[in-house]
């Protein structure tokens, strides 16, 4: 290997690792910033429909008590943090993935190899994903709830499904990055 071609590996590979750490820093920016919002949102309602607020607001036909509307209000704020926490996280390790074929071609020691194991990024997504999903579906169950309790009929098995969406939007969210990922791994 030509010294230019090195030089110019080595420049990628600094630039790729200050990415790196400029994706690590939004990243932690949202779980430490963002993401404390919507269940902060969510213990106010709690706290709050304690009796101090008497008035339900008429949504849809119905009367849906005031814990509910803000629960829901929780959920819906921490979804686009979900996306953003997903989107910022493939990035990272995609980042990483890029330094670690840099370190093997010009053969200097690997930084990047402990960000991007299998099993590292594997449990870090499904323990991300659970607690947003545990925000997210708590709100909106809470929500479903009050909203069918008030005299909206549907069956059992529709019930269900109304309370698994978001669960089930995000398997389908996460589905699809991942397919997305699988392609771009195996074009390259």
């Amino acid at each position: 290997m030509c010294d230019d071609t090195k030089n110019y590996l080595l420049e990628d590979w600094k630039m790729t690792m200050t990415k790196i750490h400029h994706l690590d820093d939004i990243i932690l920016d949202i779980r430490t910033k963002g993401l404390p919002i919507g269940p902060i949102i969510q213990v106010i309602a709690i706290v709050t429909s304690a009796g101090f607020i008497q008035d339900s607001p008429s949504i849809l036909g119905s009367n849906i008590q005031f814990l509910s509307l803000i629960m829901v209000i929780g959920s819906i704020y921490t979804v686009p943090i979900f996306l953003l926490d997903r989107l910022y996280t493939n990035l990272l390790i995609d980042s990483a993935e890029h330094a670690k074929k840099v370190e093997d071609k010009i053969k200097i020691i690997s930084l990047s190899k402990s960000i991007t194991t299998d099993g590292r990024s594997t449990i870090h997504k499904i323990a991300s994903t659970a607690i947003y999903m545990i925000i997210i579906e708590l709100g909106y169950s809470i929500f479903m709830i009050d909203l069918l309790d008030k005299g909206n009929q549907i069956t059992d098995i529709g019930f269900l499904l109304v309370l698994l969406l978001p669960i089930i939007i995000i398997v389908i969210v996460e589905m699809v990055l991942e397919i997305k990922k699988t392609r771009t791994t195996s074009n390259n």
